[in-house]
C-alpha cells in the first residue's frame, strides 16, 4: 500500500508535464538525442519470460482468494496477452471510436513491413513537402530547408506524436499521403482489423475515421510479434531532441512504470477524447488499451489498474508443450497401427489462478487415417473448452512417420475398413 501510495503522489506532481513541448535553450540546432527507457531488450521471446530484470510495478499478494473487478471510467477497455492471444478482459471494445494518434501505430507498421522487405532504408533523407509543413497539431517542428532521415521521422512521429513527421514518412513511401492511406487500410483488411477505417496518416479529427479497440490491439499485438526489434527501437523512448526542442513521450506508464512498460501510444482529440495503448512485461508479456478516458491522467490511471489487476489475478499457463505426445491414434494401411500426435508448438492459456483445471480436452480426427502419413503433417485439431464456454483450438500433428504397408496387409486394413462402415 506504502508504494501504491507513493506512485500516484509521483503521479500526481507529474501528470501535467508529460504533456507539454519543452524547449531546450542550450541544445545545437542540429543535434537530434533521444531518452531511452532503462531495462532490457524485450523483443526476445526469452525476455517476456523474465520477469527478474524489470521488477514490479506495485506490489500485491500473488494469488488472493477475492477477484474484484477495477473501477475505469473509460468508455472503452481490453486486455490481451499476445502470445496466448487471450482476451483477457474487455469492455465496448468493439464500439468504433475516434482513434487520434493511435493511428500514427499503424502508419509505424506500413513502415516496419516496408523495412523488413527492405523497400526503404532507415537513412534515406527525407523531402519535406508543404503539406508536411502545414500540419497543425503535434508537431516534431521538421524544416523546410534541413535535411531529415526516416529513422529521425519516426521518433519524431512515435514518441513526438508529430503530424508533420506522419505526413512526410507517408509521402515518402508512396508519393502521396492518399495512396499510403491505401496501404493502410490493406493492411487492415489482411490483419482482420475490421471496424477500422483510415482517413490521414496521423489521426487528425476526421468524421468518417473510427476504430474499435479490439481492431487497434489485433494491431498492436503483430506490431510487436512480427517487428520487435523496430518496436523495442521507437517504442521505448521516453523523450526526444529535434531541431533544439526536447518533447517527452506521452505515455505516463513509460515513466510510472519504466522497469515494466515498453510502449505503445497515446492519442488524444476532442471527439476522441483521451486513448491509451500501453504494453507491459512482468512474468509475460500483456497489452492493455483504453479509449475515450476524460483527460491524460484518467487514461493513465485506468491502463495501471488494468494492468495490476490482470498480473495479480491471472497467470500463464502452459498446458502442452510442442513436440511432447499427447496421444496415440490408431493407423491403417501403414508400417504402424498407432502413431503419437501432438502440438507444433506450446498451448498457451492465461487464466485466472487456481483456474488452470477449468476446462475439458477433446481430440478431433477423421474416422479413418490413413497411411502413408509425414511427420509433421496436420491430421487432427485439438480443442479445450473452458467453464465459460469460450474455445481454444489448435492443430494436431503426426510427431512420427507412418510409411505404407505391404499389398497383403494393405489389402486386409481395406476390407476391415469396409466391414467397420
Amino acid at each position: 500500500m506504502r508504494i501504491f501510495l507513493l506512485s500516484f503522489v509521483f503521479v500526481t506532481a507529474a501528470v501535467g508535464a508529460f504533456e507539454r513541448v519543452q524547449p531546450v535553450s542550450n541544445a545545437p540546432e542540429s543535434e537530434m538525442a533521444w531518452e531511452r527507457t532503462p531495462g532490457y531488450d524485450s523483443g526476445s521471446e526469452a525476455a517476456t519470460e523474465d520477469s527478474s530484470v524489470r521488477g514490479t510495478f506495485l506490489g500485491f499478494d500473488r494469488s488472493p482468494g477475492v477477484r474484484v473487478t477495477p473501477d475505469i471510467s473509460s468508455l472503452s477497455y481490453m486486455v490481451v496477452d499476445p502470445h496466448t492471444g487471450f482476451e483477457i478482459l474487455a469492455h465496448n471494445a468493439d464500439e468504433p471510436r475516434p482513434p487520434a494518434s493511435l493511428v500514427k501505430i499503424m502508419t509505424a507498421f506500413v513502415v516496419a513491413e516496408k523495412l523488413a522487405q527492405n523497400e526503404v532504408q532507415l537513412q534515406q533523407e527525407v523531402k519535406i513537402s508543404r503539406n508536411a509543413l502545414a500540419a497543425t497539431g503535434s508537431r516534431m517542428f521538421v524544416q523546410p530547408n534541413r535535411a531529415v532521415t526516416l529513422d529521425q521521422l519516426l521518433f519524431g512521429m512515435i514518441v513526438s506524436s508529430g503530424n508533420d513527421a506522419a505526413i512526410a514518412i507517408a509521402e515518402h513511401i508512396s508519393g502521396s499521403e492518399k495512396e499510403f492511406v491505401n496501404l493502410m487500410n490493406q493492411q487492415a483488411q489482411l490483419l482482420g482489423m475490421r471496424d477500422c477505417y483510415f482517413i490521414n496518416s496521423s489521426g487528425f479529427p476526421d468524421p468518417q475515421m473510427n476504430c474499435s479497440l479490439r481492431s487497434l490491439m489485433i494491431l498492436c499485438k503483430e506490431l510487436i510479434l512480427r517487428h520487435p526489434s523496430f518496436y523495442k527501437r521507437y517504442f521505448d523512448v521516453r523523450s526526444f531532441r529535434y531541431n533544439g526542442i526536447t518533447q517527452r513521450n506521452r505515455n505516463q506508464l513509460l515513466f510510472w512504470a519504466p522497469r515494466e512498460v515498453d510502449g505503445i501510444k497515446t492519442g488524444n482529440t476532442e471527439a476522441a477524447g483521451f486513448n491509451v495503448i500501453v504494453s507491459a512485461i512482468r512474468e509475460y508479456r500483456l497489452i492493455v488499451g483504453v479509449m475515450g478516458a476524460r483527460t491524460a491522467y484518467l487514461r493513465a490511471t485506468d491502463a495501471a489498474k488494468l494492468l495490476n489487476h490482470v498480473y495479480v489475478y491471472y497467470k500463464r499457463y502452459v498446458h502442452y508443450r510442442g513436440g511432447e505426445t499427447i496421444s496415440h491414434i490408431r493407423v491403417w494401411k501403414g508400417d504402424k497401427n498407432k502413431i503419437a500426435v501432438g502440438l507444433a508448438h506450446n498451448l498457451y492459456t492465461t487464466l485466472p489462478y487456481r483456474k488452470r483445471e477449468d476446462f475439458t480436452t477433446r481430440i478431433k480426427i477423421p474416422r479413418v487415417i490413413r497411411a502413408p502419413i509425414a511427420k509433421n503433417e496436420v491430421i487432427g485439431e485439438l480443442v479445450l473448452t473452458f467453464k465459460d464456454g469460450e474455445v481454444l483450438s489448435r492443430p494436431l500433428i503426426a510427431l512420427e512417420e507412418v510409411k505404407p504397408a505391404g499389398a497383403i496387409l494393405n489389402a486386409w486394413h481395406e476390407l476391415l475398413i469396409f466391414l467397420g462402415s
